[in-house]
């Protein structure tokens, strides 16, 4: 760790010079004042080294940074969006000249920019001590895809609450719960990580061989759970119970209840999760690899309705303690969708 600490030092100051420039070429109207830029950069990122150097809670320091940008319940800094731009080009500059501290540098500027969004007042989620709306509402805020995902797996205590989450708490339609929750064995995992690899020619032709091999290695996370639906190709009363899996609407959301719910209780368990779904040949593959063939989770009383069914997978849920944040994760959870038509609003009512 003491390495890593000096290495942090000893690159500070290229850090800050090599985001200044990022600035001064991608925002050059944006800030004349240079060294206000590299006083807030120095205080970031003595607030990371600080927090590595003393194995302290890398979200709490960065918080605690991010509260130094507000004054009396009003944020300092009007608009975050090249402060964001920057922040991540920085994850970047030590990511790259530190790898072993991607995912705490990634960590740290997700909560630094959450506290800039929604101010220094921020709790750590914990499912036993916080107060439930606030708990999901910095859940939901904090959740990121994590690429891959790996450390250890839950303790058998969270793995009864993670598995109970996953038990048909959710909504269903009719009660019917056409869809199961399988735990990925761990002689499996490389089998269905191998099986669905996919090469593609032309991104090989096209100069980038980086993407040529799509692989998905949050399929070897400490624990996998597979959402499959229940499936019957040849039914025909596709509306009325099941059948292709895009005509039936209903078991989609269902299952994506149940997912979300599974994937908030894990977070709230302070472990990290990532999401991988299947589509074509993807789930045929899987659904061999895993041997979904079993009708048994429904009753006889659907089977002599429906035909006897099998169960193709969807998607997985991938759980660990530690990994790496997915690029392609949206940081920002806060989009204004509600009442974007004015529908029965106080607005429309007075008019």
């Amino acid at each position: 760790m003491n390495d890593l600490v000096e290495k942090l030092k000893s690159s500070k100051n290229n850090y800050i010079f090599d985001s200044i420039e990022y600035i001064n070429k991608q925002f050059p109207n944006r800030t004349t004042e240079i060294d206000k830029c590299y006083r807030d950069l120095s205080y970031v990122i003595d607030y990371f080294i600080n927090a590595i150097a003393n194995e302290e809670d890398i979200r709490e320091s960065a918080i605690l940074i991010g509260s130094k940008f507000w004054h009396r319940g009003e944020r300092q800094i009007v608009h975050t969006e090249v402060e964001f731009r920057v922040y991540d080009y920085l994850a970047d500059l030590v990511s790259d000249d530190i790898p072993s501290l991607s995912y705490k540098i990634l960590d740290f500027v997700d909560s630094l920019k959450l506290a800039l969004n929604k101010g220094p007042y921020l709790k750590e989620p914990n499912i036993r001590n916080t107060d439930t709306t606030e708990q999901l509402f910095v859940l939901a805020n904090n959740r990121h895809n994590w690429k891959p995902l790996e450390g250890n797996k839950p303790s058998k205590e969270d793995l009864e609450i993670i598995l109970n989450a996953a038990s048909g708490l959710t909504p269903a339609l009719s009660n019917e719960y056409n869809y199961r929750v399988d735990e990925v064995p761990d002689y499996l995992k490389q089998t269905v990580y191998n099986s669905i690899i996919q090469w593609s020619k032309s991104a090989l032709e096209s100069g980038n061989p980086g993407y040529a091999k799509d692989r998905n290695e949050q399929l070897l996370a400490p624990l996998v759970l597979c959402f499959s639906l229940r499936y019957n190709r040849e039914n025909k009363l596709l509306y009325q119970m099941s059948g292709d899996m895009t005509e039936r609407d209903a078991n989609i959301i269902n299952l994506g209840f149940c997912a979300w719910h599974t994937i908030l209780t894990a977070e709230s368990l302070g472990y990290k999760t990532g999401i991988c779904q299947f589509s074509g040949w993807k789930r045929e593959k899987v659904k061999d690899v895993l041997g979904l063939y079993s009708d048994e989770p429904q009753s006889d009383y659907l089977t002599e309705r429906n035909g006897e069914c099998t169960f193709m997978p969807m998607l997985m849920v991938c759980i660990g303690t530690s990994g790496r944040v997915n690029k392609n994760t949206r940081l920002i959870k806060k989009e204004n969708i509600v009442n974007r038509l004015k529908f029965n609003t106080q607005e429309t009512l007075d008019a």
